[in-house]
Order: structure tokens, then C-alpha cells, then sequence
């Protein structure tokens, strides 16, 4: 069976229990709300500990030289500034 919105609405109003009713209430504004409205925010970036994290990553478990773990590195930590604005 699909949970439709049409549905739980119907549910809402046919439901003779105060606490039941008040209960799918707030289960339907829940999950009826628009994705970004409930998105989480993001962490505190430190590009200093995102580029040893990933110089690491690379090294260690890719097996990069540490030249292609640094471009890597600069690349990902470029990319999350200009992704939370941050250059």
C-alpha cells in the first residue's frame, strides 16, 4: 500500500481520537514539507584538516605519490570553498 498525501489527509479527517488525529497531523506536516526545508546544515570547514584527511586517504589507502595526494587534495578543498561560498 502507497501513503499518498490524499490519503492521510482522509485519515485526519475521519479520525474520531483528538490524540491519534493530532498525531497524524504532525506526521503529515512532516513529510509533506519540501526537501530543502529540512536539510541539515553544514559543519564548520577547516581546509586545513579536509586537506591532511584527504593528502592521507590518498596516500594510504590509493596509493598515491604524495604530489598526486597534494593536487588531489587542493582540488577537494577548492571545490568545498566554492561550494559553501567561502572564495
Amino acid at each position: 500500500m502507497v501513503l499518498t498525501k490524499a490519503w492521510l489527509q482522509n485519515q485526519i479527517d475521519t479520525e474520531p481520537n483528538p490524540a491519534v488525529k493530532l498525531a497524524l497531523e504532525s506526521v503529515m506536516q512532516k513529510y509533506t514539507q519540501a526537501p530543502g526545508a529540512t536539510s541539515p546544515k553544514l559543519k564548520e570547514f577547516d581546509p586545513d584538516e579536509t586537506y591532511k584527511r584527504v593528502v592521507t586517504y590518498y596516500i594510504d589507502k590509493k596509493g598515491y605519490t604524495p604530489e598526486q595526494a597534494n593536487d588531489v587534495a587542493r582540488s577537494v578543498v577548492q571545490r568545498e570553498k566554492e561550494r559553501r561560498g567561502l572564495k
